[in-house]
């Protein structure tokens, strides 16, 4: 797999993780949304994370590549 495509999945990961844990935050903190009641947030906010930091490893490892490659 491309450099740059690892980069462009581990960015689209780390946005999608983000979004998570906004949801997450809004429910929790600001407002209840009917979809979420009764509902645990914690287990979308564990997967939001672990997205985040997989999306995280994938950019990292796709700038390590290109460095590498230009080296």
């Amino acid at each position: 797999m491309g450099h740059s495509v690892k980069i462009a999945w581990g960015s689209f990961m780390v946005i999608l993780g983000v979004m998570i844990l906004a949801w997450a935050g809004y429910n929790t903190f600001i407002e209840m949304q009917p979809s979420a009641e009764g509902k645990n947030l914690t287990l979308s906010a564990g997967f939001a994370v672990a997205i985040v930091i997989i999306g995280t490893i994938r950019i990292r490892s796709g700038l390590r590549g290109q460095q590498a490659a230009s080296e």
